[in-house]
C-alpha cells in the first residue's frame, strides 16, 4: 500500500510540473515573464520535491526504526524460544537418560537373578541326577542279584528235572524190561 501512495504522489507531482510547464509555454507572455514564471514553477516543483524527499526520508527512518525494533523483538523472542526449547530438550534428555539407566539397572538385576536361579536349578538337577543314578545302580544290583538267584534256582530246577527225567526213564526202562520178562 505504501508503494502505491508514494507512486501516486510522485506521479501527481510530475504531472503538476508538466502541466505547469505546458501552461507557461503555451501562455501568451513575454520572455522575461515566461522565465520568471518558469523559475517560480521550478522553485515550487523543487520545494514540493524537497517536501516529498523529506517525507520519504522521514518515512524511511520510521520504517527503519520499526524494522530495527521488530528485529530486536524477533531476536528476543527467538532467544527466549531457543532457551525454552534447549531447557525442555535438556530436561527430556536427562529424563530419558535416567529412564534408560533405570531400565539398564533393572535388566541387569533380572539377568543376575535369572542366572542365579539357573545355577541353583542346575545344582538341583545335578543332585537329583546323582540320586537317580544311585537308585538305578541299586536297582541294577537288585535285578542282577535277583536274576542270579533266579538263574541258580532255575539251574537247580533244571538239574532236579533232569534227575527226575532220568529216574522216569530208568523206571520206564525197568517197567518195560519187567513186562518183557513176564
Amino acid at each position: 500500500m505504501a508503494k502505491k501512495d508514494g507512486g501516486f504522489f510522485l506521479g501527481a507531482l510530475f504531472g503538476a510540473a508538466i502541466a505547469g510547464a505546458s501552461a507557461l509555454l503555451f501562455a501568451p507572455k513575454s520572455g522575461e515573464e515566461l522565465r520568471e514564471d518558469l523559475n517560480r514553477e521550478l522553485d515550487d516543483w523543487l520545494d514540493r520535491a524537497s517536501e516529498y524527499t523529506d517525507r520519504a526520508v522521514e518515512r524511511g527512518v520510521d520504517l527503519y526504526d520499526a524494522a530495527a525494533e521488530a528485529t530486536q523483538d524477533i531476536k528476543v523472542n527467538l532467544k527466549y524460544n531457543a532457551d525454552q526449547l534447549k531447557s525442555r530438550l535438556d530436561e527430556s534428555t536427562k529424563e530419558y537418560g535416567q529412564n534408560f539407566q533405570n531400565f539398564k539397572d533393572t535388566a541387569k538385576d533380572k539377568f543376575n537373578q535369572v542366572s542365579q536361579d539357573a545355577q541353583a536349578g542346575a545344582e538341583l538337577l545335578k543332585e537329583e541326577g546323582q540320586r537317580v543314578a544311585g537308585d538305578l545302580n541299586a536297582a541294577k544290583d537288585i535285578v542282577l542279584e535277583t536274576a542270579a538267584e533266579q538263574f541258580d534256582k532255575a539251574s537247580d530246577d533244571v538239574a532236579d528235572a533232569k534227575d527226575k527225567a532220568k529216574e522216569v526213564v530208568q523206571d520206564t526202562k525197568d517197567a518195560v524190561e519187567e513186562s518183557l520178562e513176564k
